[in-house]
């Protein structure tokens, strides 16, 4: 884990910065803010004071902090335009277009997707050719972006909450720099249990585990590598699923 500098609570949409003109619905106005609109009416809120509700700012925060979780979510919230820099490659014009459920910053219906190579157990998220995140829309047609033909992997990921993440961004530099310097023992102590569904398509790989594997997936077959681990080919083709370290038993199902 990388240092990272503590900011809280705001919440950032980062766009590239074009000229295009964008038409704005009857229920959006100004916000006089780098040529953003604003939802009318409003994404409902929970009470600013509330220590339980999803969406609502940590409790004891400073006033100035509370201003700072109030202006994020506001930017958060915001439709962008082609006046404030939106394009020339985008999923959609808000942050919280995607990010809405049940209040800004939770999960949604929107899915977006994500594409790479995968090779002699390696994945290559293909980032020369925009991966791994596709961009579903553009200012213009010459901009569309697609998957590539060299895409072995292609998925579709539903939109993730991102509660929390502000308490990531808040851990001092000195922390995580101390935490990395501890001693600590490799992989997973314990039991793993693996459910594996029946249209999976990837390849399973194992090694050093200091336990028994436990086979219960029906149809199942695991081979020896020449390394003294296992593998087996899970369908057609598909990412590797790598799994090492583990001071326990693996338990393999598939439903």
């Amino acid at each position: 884990m990388s240092a990272r500098h503590p900011v809280a609570t705001l919440f950032v949409a980062s766009v590239t910065a074009i000229a295009l003109t964008v038409a704005a619905g009857p229920s959006t106005l100004p916000t006089g803010h780098r040529q953003k609109l604003r939802r009318v009416p409003p994404l409902p809120h929970p009470p600013l004071d509330s220590a339980t509700e999803l969406g609502a700012p940590l409790v004891g925060l400073t006033p100035d902090q509370l201003a700072a979780f109030e202006a994020g979510r506001e930017e958060f919230e915001s439709i962008e335009t082609s006046e404030g820099g939106l394009g020339p490659i985008f999923n959609d014009m808000s942050c919280a277009s995607c990010h809405s459920g049940p209040v800004s910053g939770g999960a949604g219906t929107t899915t977006v997707t994500r594409f790479g190579r995968a090779s002699g157990g390696h994945f290559d998220p293909l980032v020369e050719k925009g991966g791994s995140l596709l961009q579903a829309r553009a200012i213009v047609p010459e901009a569309q972006e697609s998957v590539p033909p060299e895409a072995n992997v292609v998925g579709q990921r539903i939109t993730t909450p991102l509660f929390g993440a502000g308490l990531l961004e808040a851990i001092p530099d000195e922390d995580i720099l101390q935490n990395e310097k501890r001693n600590k023992a490799d992989g997973v102590s314990g039991l793993l249990e693996l459910r594996l569904t029946r249209d999976l398509n990837a390849e399973l790989l194992m090694s050093d585990i200091r336990g028994q594997i436990r086979n219960l997936g029906v149809g199942l077959k695991l081979d020896s590598t020449e390394k003294g681990g296992f593998r087996s080919q899970l369908g057609a083709g598909g990412a590797p699923i790598s799994i090492s370290s583990i001071n326990g038993d693996v338990v393999l199902r598939r439903d």
